[in-house]
Parts: C-alpha cells; structure tokens; sequence
C-alpha cells in the first residue's frame, strides 16, 4: 500500500510527537530523582557571578617622551650600524683580486655561458 505525501506528513507528524511526550515523562523523572539538577551548582556559582559582573581590562603601559625619545635614538643608531656593516661588505665584496671589475661575484661572464650551453642542450633534447 503506498501513502500520500500529505498522509506520509501526518503519520510522521504524529509519531514525532509521541516521541516528545516520552521524552518530556523521561526529563520529569530524571528531573524529580535530581532535585537540583539544571541549576548551578552554589560554588560555581559564587564564583562564576564576580567574574561575569566585573572584567578586568588589562592596562596598557604607556611611554614617556623621554623613553620614546631613548628608543628612537638606540634604532636610530642600530640601523646606521647595519647600513654601515652592509657598505663594508659590499665594498670588500667589490675589491677581491678574483672579481677585480667590480661586478657581481653570481653575474660573471663564464656563468652566464655555461647558462647558455644548458638551455641550448635542454632545447635540442626536446
């Protein structure tokens, strides 16, 4: 026997309201076994109630002119301290008997031909 939608809808309708009804009995039974059961228990509650009433905010410590004025100046220096470690190197880099020219030590002209032989043997096995 095959059922209408609509039929189908009513009977599955009835049942989940049955199925509600045993499951409001069975809460009420666990509910009078369990006096107190649903309400929080009276030292989480003592404790729960302070921190929900008064968040502490953490406070932001602040600098004062001078200790912005001391920080600028230590970066300040630091980085002319880098800058000039970075010029030094590059400026050895640039005097080395073996790249006398002064160009790149990665750029020289025998790299780049052995770059050119590999991408012409790659293109002629393809």
């Amino acid at each position: 026997m095959m059922l209408k939608p609509g039929e189908l809808y009513r009977l599955a309708r009835l049942g989940a309201m049955a199925r509600v009804r045993e499951l409001d009995a069975e809460a009420a039974a666990i509910r009078k076994l369990f006096p107190g059961l649903g309400k929080p228990a009276p030292a989480a509650a003592d404790a729960a109630a302070p921190a929900a009433a008064h968040t502490v905010r953490r406070r932001r410590w602040k600098m004062s002119a001078e200790a912005r004025k001391a920080a600028s100046a230590r970066m300040t220096a630091y980085w002319a301290a880098k800058r000039q470690k970075a010029e030094s190197r590059q400026a050895s880099v640039e005097a080395t008997p073996a790249n006398p020219a002064g160009a790149h030590p990665r750029k020289t002209k025998a790299r780049r031909k052995k770059k050119a032989r590999a991408r012409k043997k790659a293109a002629g096995k393809k």
